[in-house]
């Protein structure tokens, strides 16, 4: 759990529902923006309406990505998938560049945003329709189709980001004094090999102004990158050639 000045880490001795249910209380309500893992959605406060999850594009991204390692055929589809992808980010960054600004601006950023999800979703039910389409294919559209509800959450909520990258970049800091049992969630992008201690020095604090970065990892691409196209699977295309 995070906020703007603070981040909070729950130390369970398993990942069920329950562990984020008793962190969060029975009464909790509001958005939480969280990957996909199957504890989430069986939370009671989801269940019953309190809290409603916003799903993490980057890991949706992922999956197309995974769906052509080792299969160069499949890359061309990845490609067009990924700058769909990359199309609503950049048409989401342009929205929040005057949300709460220009109402007019806005209202137009907001539409075209719109029209982009409304045909992203077509194209992929489309896809998915097609008999001839490869199994891997297939598979990934329809994790997309069954988390579309969570995936959409940002269109309805502009202050919802379309991942949950800055929580997992919260916690992406270089070992500091941490207990040796603690061990990273593997979960999000891999960083350190041990999780950020209690106070989390990645966070902006009065005391801490310049958040510290994790000295052991690669960062996890950000919302811009995506946008921009971001360089994670070049490398991983690399990788699956050598």
């Amino acid at each position: 759990m995070m906020c703007a000045a603070a981040a909070v880490f729950v130390m369970a001795a398993g990942r069920s529902h329950e562990v984020p249910e008793e962190a969060l209380g029975a009464e909790a309500r509001g958005l939480c923006n969280a990957a996909r893992y199957r504890a989430y959605p069986a939370m009671k406060q989801v269940k019953e309406g309190q809290i409603l999850l916003a799903l993490c594009w980057a890991h949706q991204r992922r999956d197309f990505i995974e769906a052509e390692r080792g299969r160069p055929e499949l890359n061309a589809w990845a490609s067009a998938w990924l700058a769909r992808i990359g199309n609503l980010y950049q048409l989401n960054a342009a929205r929040l560049q005057v949300w709460q600004k220009d109402a007019v601006a806005f209202a137009v950023a907001d539409g075209a945003l719109r029209g982009a999800v409304a045909e992203f979703e077509r194209v992929a039910a489309a896809e998915a329709a097609q008999a001839e389409l490869p199994v891997a294919c297939r598979k990934v559209l329809e994790s997309l189709a069954a988390h579309w509800a969570g995936l959409t959450v940002f269109v309805e909520h502009p202050e919802v980001p379309m991942d949950n990258n800055a929580a997992a970049l919260a916690t992406a800091v270089a070992p500091t004094t941490v207990c040796p049992s603690l061990t990273r969630r593997p979960s999000c992008p891999p960083t350190s090999a041990t999780a950020p201690p209690a106070v989390c020095p990645s966070l902006p604090t009065a005391a801490n102004p310049t958040p510290l970065p994790s000295s052991k990892s690669k960062s996890a691409p950000t919302a811009a990158s995506f946008a921009a196209g971001a360089t994670d699977r070049p490398a991983r295309a690399a990788a699956t050639a050598t």
